[in-house]
């Protein structure tokens, strides 16, 4: 007879808790972008671009090392992450669905996840055909958010 508890996996409201606050400041530039700007990458956080005149942008972008490539590739790597993420804490709900924290930890993360589809949305436009890779993590992430969004029952 096999004496296995109903949860294999103990999660931690703690780390739960921390990686949501990590993810958060990663991520939140993306998540609160308008439709006429950008991100950036500064110290491994989106933060937005304000600088709107293109030779501008291209030179600053230059400067900092921050091409498009670099741009998209640290949006597949930590939405990834992030998207992993959230199946962990959807994974953790029978678990902890009593915890207050963790509930407040679900608002926080529900709040972002919509933050960041209408963010992703903005950088596609953006973009509008001029780099498309960027445009595919886009829509990719926009799907995967949007799944997710309806497994949370959010």
């Amino acid at each position: 007879m096999n004496n296995t508890s109903k949860y294999d996996i103990r999660y931690d409201i703690n780390d739960i808790t921390t990686n949501t606050n990590v993810f958060f400041e990663k991520l939140n530039a993306l998540a609160s972008l308008r439709e006429d700007n950008k991100v950036g990458i500064d110290d491994n956080k989106l933060y937005t671009e304000m600088v709107k005149h293109k030779a501008l942008q291209m030179w600053v972008r230059k400067w900092y090392k921050q091409t498009r490539q670099d741009i998209d590739e640290y949006l597949k790597r930590e939405l990834a992450d992030y998207s992993l993420f959230l199946e962990m804490v959807f994974a953790a709900k029978d678990q902890l669905n009593n915890v207050v924290d963790y509930n407040d930890n679900l608002g926080k993360n529900k709040k972002l996840v919509k933050g960041l589809i209408i963010g992703l949305e903005h950088i596609k436009n953006v973009y509008n055909s001029e780099y498309t890779p960027i445009e595919d993590t886009c829509s990719l992430y926009i799907k995967k958010f949007n799944d997710q969004i309806i497994k949370f029952d959010w």
